[in-house]
């Protein structure tokens, strides 16, 4: 199997939409590890490990859930991810996507790449 650093932005972008959570968080930290991990791919990563629940601030602040989340949250922001070829569709309702602009979730939590 082919190590997950050296993979191309498209196949990490198929291993982390197929992958299952129940098996921990080890695979996703190495996917937005990757150097050719794509912002689509990082913010689907956000939105998989379930990132809708953090943004609402309903969490707990020890679990590796949200050492997860948060790290990947503050990457987005940081910019650390480049733009690149792939696109994401937020998977989120107009009334959700609303509500967060009313508590100042940053834009690009809220808008499709």
């Amino acid at each position: 199997m082919m190590n997950i650093e050296d993979m191309e932005a498209k196949h990490l972008d198929i291993l982390i939409s197929e992958y299952n959570w129940d098996n921990g968080f080890r695979v996703p930290q190495m996917v937005v590890d990757s150097k050719n991990c794509e912002l689509a791919t990082a913010l689907e990563t956000f939105y998989l490990a379930d990132g809708y629940s953090y943004l609402l601030q309903n969490n707990s602040e020890s679990s590796e859930w949200f050492q997860f989340v948060s790290c990947l949250y503050k990457r987005i922001l940081d910019e650390s991810f480049s733009k690149g070829d792939l696109s994401y569709s937020i998977p989120l309702t107009k009334t959700q996507i609303y509500k967060f602009k009313k508590v100042n979730v940053p834009d690009i939590f809220i808008t499709d790449i």
